[in-house]
């Protein structure tokens, strides 16, 4: 890292204002190239060998400025997709369950709880007062984090890849062309 690259001022901001939020063509946008064709400029861009070079070595200094990694992401993700809500309970000595504080969950369950909220009714009479406790607890989206660990373990695709050896001539159509159509 550290290398001097051969690239221009705006490619430098292109790559600086790309780590941002991977968005090419926003990024090229604000780092001063023209709107007119800003798509094609930005996966020009991208194609740069000096280009992504410089990405990548902004992504590394950023990864070790906010200690996020890969492994404290898929971490997170593996908390909430696998949380269990039974956690939140303790059994009393009656054999009953009862909500346990906050402070008693384990890390991985208080990760994954997104907020609880408590509801007071007033259920006693003027001469016995009863307060009755409601606890709302609602947990992260466990299908969403499922599905993010999901596509990082391409369990799931939209397309088909093949990797077809170089010399091999391979040539496969689905369906009409849309070249075909018209």
């Amino acid at each position: 890292m550290g290398e001097e690259r051969r690239l221009t001022y705006k490619q430098r901001r292109f790559c600086e204002e790309y780590i941002v939020d991977g968005n090419a063509s926003q990024a090229g946008l604000r780092a001063g190239y023209s709107s007119g064709g800003i798509a094609q400029t930005a996966h020009n861009l991208l194609r740069l060998t000096d280009v992504v070079d410089y990405i990548d070595e902004l992504k590394a200094k950023q990864q070790e400025r906010t200690q996020i990694t890969a492994d404290k992401v898929l971490g997170e993700l593996y908390k909430m997709a696998f949380s269990d809500i039974r956690e939140l309970f303790s059994e009393t000595e009656t054999g009953g369950t009862t909500l346990k504080s906050p402070l008693d969950l384990d890390e991985a369950t208080a990760k994954a709880v997104q907020s609880i909220e408590v509801v007071t009714a007033n259920v006693g009479t003027k001469d016995e007062p009863e307060i009755e406790y409601t606890h709302k607890i609602k947990m992260v989206d466990k299908k969403s984090s499922a599905e993010l660990l999901g596509k990082y373990l391409k369990l799931f695709s939209d397309r088909l890849s093949v990797e077809v050896p170089e010399g091999v001539n391979f040539n496969m159509s689905f369906g009409a062309d849309k070249k075909d159509q018209e």
